[in-house]
């Protein structure tokens, strides 16, 4: 994949514009010669050193388009991969893999008239039709290298020959982010109001720039969203010393912006930007230019409340976060307090004093009798809820999320992380970690082994960097007896069943339900919610 690298330096401005194209001489071979625009300040039309601008990837891939004829509404389509040796600073040349995608068509030697051409790939989509040419799709999950910088940042061209000059299609918003403490950042949301989306299928608009080609505000078919999050597989340290980290964003001006930044221990600070309170570095509107930096400076961060979302609960569209771990209660210090992982579960201890005694884990227990589950809990400064049966059944069997590999919807999937059965959860924009094996039996409720999906601590600290959630199998108790440990999982509702019953959410390696009742004086685990 290609990477954005940046020289700040500290004579220039923070907004930094690209205005030309570097002609490179290549070899005579290859199907399309690439490149990309230079680097400059915006005012002073300083070039940087190439190095420090766009730079080729070897395997990095584009989509090329081509009427088929001059009188057909149609199009061929064909993805041509850039070669391992052909990488000239910020010219690459790309090579169509007949192997590489099935269907598709070499265009260098089929249709007439100009290339359209789009990086990444994946902002093109496959519909064939002529008129699709000046529609993008911006996702809605944003991934940075290990390092931290920018990835996959949308670029066209349109050319008569096989020489493209791609051009920026958005802009791109830099947050400045310092903190306090020292910590380390998982993912970045932004959200805007409904009238300005930023991600979704968009029409490119003419415009009096050069080139005339840039991304508007214009939604096709009413696929827009208003949410994009920027996720960091390896999460990036910030502390007293400033850390960038760059979103890409269609341009115009956004008066309504809501930033949420999650630390890699589920932290949470919030930001938002609402046309008033604007300073130097941090403007009232954010403006966004196409090829140019707007810099947003936030610092002495303070991440005081904790959670993981965003997970939609009801056809009205109300969101919540996860707490990180189930609920737990200290009966030394009379303090509930949540699991410091995903995973973790003690089992063997009821909160109810004739319920089962705290067994060899100093006093601290994780499955409550019903009448516990149903009030609103005061922890870590913030209230916390369970949801109810309904909110379940929406959860695990309604809501739209993204896709992971055949599952458009990919809910929820049995797995065993860190040698401990469960149910993984994900949230409603998920994007798994491309070095982590890719989770399959998506939404299945059938029998099947638990190791089907088997992830070690170090490959679900990345999935939940990127916003999964795991309920382990933790057991329930009955009267004295606890059973179930690593076999069976049953999470309250807040629902009644009768006078005697509840709700709860119930799975195992052979079953799977969100209407599941137990007696209310069983023990079971909580894992509670707060609205995102």
């Amino acid at each position: 994949m290609k990477k954005l690298l940046i020289c700040y330096m500290p004579a220039i401005l923070a907004v930094l514009c690209m205005t030309s194209c570097q002609k490179d001489k290549l070899p005579e071979d290859g199907c399309f010669r690439a490149r990309i625009e230079n680097l400059h300040t915006k005012d002073a039309k300083v070039t940087f050193d190439m190095t420090n601008g766009f730079v080729w990837q070897s395997g990095d891939q584009i989509k090329v388009c081509r009427q088929q004829s001059t009188n057909s509404d149609r199009v061929y389509i064909g993805t041509y991969t850039i070669r391992p040796t052909s990488v000239n600073n910020q010219s690459a040349q790309a090579q169509f893999d007949y192997n590489n995608v099935s269907g598709e068509n070499d265009v260098t030697t089929s249709g007439d008239n100009d290339y359209y051409a789009y990086y990444p790939a994946s902002i093109r989509g496959t519909t064939n039709t002529l008129n699709s040419n000046s529609k993008i799709i911006i996702p809605t999950i944003q991934t940075a290298s290990e390092d931290g910088k920018m990835q996959g940042f949308p670029m066209y061209a349109k050319s008569s020959t096989t020489d493209l000059d791609f051009k920026c299609l958005c802009g791109i918003l830099r947050l400045r982010l310092s903190s306090t403490t020292r910590c380390q950042i998982s993912r970045i949301t932004v959200t805007t109001d409904d009238n300005h989306p930023i991600a979704g299928t968009f029409t490119m608009q003419t415009n009096t720039e050069n080139p005339p080609y840039i991304v508007t505000g214009t939604i096709v078919s009413n696929t827009g969203k208003n949410t994009v999050t920027l996720t960091c597989p390896t999460p990036q340290t910030i502390d007293n010393t400033a850390k960038d980290f760059c979103i890409f964003l269609p341009t115009g001006d956004y008066p309504k912006m809501e930033i949420r930044i999650w630390t890699s221990d589920d932290h949470l600070c919030k930001k938002v930007f609402n046309g008033t309170n604007g300073s130097k570095d941090t403007p009232s509107t954010i403006n966004i230019s196409r090829s140019c930096y707007t810099s947003v400076t936030l610092s002495e961060l303070n991440f005081n409340t904790v959670g993981r979302g965003q997970f939609t609960i009801n056809s009205n569209g109300d969101k919540v976060m996860f707490s990180p771990g189930n609920l737990q209660y200290d009966n030394n210090s009379n303090n509930y307090l949540f699991a410091d992982n995903d995973y973790e579960y003690r089992g063997t201890a009821n909160l109810s004093s004739n319920v089962g005694t705290p067994n060899n884990y100093n006093g601290v227990i994780d499955l409550f009798e019903w009448n516990t589950c149903n009030a609103e809990i005061n922890i870590a400064g913030s209230n916390w809820r369970t949801l109810n049966r309904a909110e379940w059944r929406y959860l695990v069997n309604t809501r739209n999320t993204s896709a992971i590999g055949i599952a458009t919807d990919a809910r929820y999937a049995k797995a065993c992380v860190n040698n401990v059965y469960g149910l993984i959860i994900f949230p409603d924009e998920y994007e798994h970690p491309s070095d982590v094996t890719p989770t399959s039996w998506v939404n299945n409720a059938s029998n099947q082994s638990w190791n089907y999906n088997n992830y070690t601590i170090e490959h679900w600290n990345k999935m939940r960097a990127a916003g999964a959630v795991f309920l382990p199998a933790a057991g329930f108790l009955s009267s004295s007896s606890y059973s179930s440990g690593n076999a069976y999982g049953y999470y309250w509702s807040s629902s009644e069943s009768g006078s005697n019953d509840a709700y709860c959410l119930y799975f195992g390696g052979n079953d799977f339900g969100a209407s599941h009742i137990e007696p209310r004086t069983n023990g079971l685990s909580i894992r509670l919610v707060r609205p995102y």
